[in-house]
């Protein structure tokens, strides 16, 4: 008899389980639309922006070309105003989409070198590293498995934070390493800049965050949020060390693919 209702409970229990894991299946798949239906608006939303954005600085570039002799000093700036404002809710959508875009749940993944990967993204940065008169130093990377778009992000990012949050009393010096795990990558760039406060650590991820003004720096304040959702849509991380008024310490894990 005891046997008989030890078996009944063992079946009990199966079903129970079953009944949880086709529950937990059904929410994740739940959360899954929900996420895309959200990234879809979003991208959607970004793309119908553009075109009364577009309009709206293209007429106040004709109102600033054509009747710059008949505006006083005042109204010229407030048309400025709205040809600068205008630029940068354009950046600002321009980054949106690739948020949008950034996370793909089955990159296309292609052996990458990522010497030759840096390499083009300094010639890139050209003019922003030769106006900071930067300095950037990278170790004899490896070939990983990687979408190339993706990488390209996030090494763009750190780099391009790593310039602009500078030191008013030193030229940029960025180094960007690498060590090998037994199943990752783990990727470090280290800069001088102005540096973080410890408080600010998970704040800095979140889209659209800044810690700065605008007009001391400029940016969305999206950058890192993009870094940050790439990394992990790989099943990485992301992280950093900072001490302020000495530098800043980005590291990231890559998984190897085989």
């Amino acid at each position: 008899m005891a046997r008989v209702e030890n078996q009944l409970t063992i079946v009990r229990q199966k079903r129970q389980l079953a009944e949880q894991n086709a529950r937990l299946e059904q929410l994740n798949q739940q959360l899954l639309r929900s996420n895309q239906e959200l990234e879809q608006f979003a991208s959607v939303v970004s793309h119908d922006l553009q075109q009364p954005l577009t309009s709206l600085k293209a007429f106040a570039q004709l109102l600033q070309i054509e009747c710059h002799d008949e505006l006083r000093e005042k109204p010229r700036e407030y048309v400025n105003h709205i040809i600068n404002a205008s630029i940068r809710m354009q950046t600002m959508i321009q980054d949106l989409l690739i948020y949008c875009g950034c996370d793909t749940h089955s990159p296309n993944l292609e052996l990458i070198d990522c010497n030759q990967l840096l390499a083009q993204i300094l010639i890139d940065l050209r003019l922003e590293i030769d106006k900071n008169n930067a300095t950037i130093q990278y170790d004899n990377f490896p070939k990983i498995k990687a979408n190339h778009i993706h990488l390209t992000e996030v090494f763009q990012n750190l780099i391009s934070n790593a310039i602009k949050y500078r030191s008013d009393d030193l030229a940029p010096s960025i180094n960007i390493s690498c060590q090998e795990t037994d199943t990752n990558w783990i990727f470090c760039c280290a800069d001088n800049g102005i540096g973080i406060e410890s408080k600010d650590f998970e704040n800095i991820f979140k889209i659209f965050t800044r810690l700065h003004t605008f007009k001391k720096y400029p940016g969305t304040g999206i950058g890192l949020s993009i870094c940050k959702k790439i990394i992990e849509s790989y099943g990485g991380k992301i992280w950093l060390e900072s001490n302020p008024g000495v530098g800043t310490q980005f590291y990231f894990t890559f998984p190897k693919f085989k």
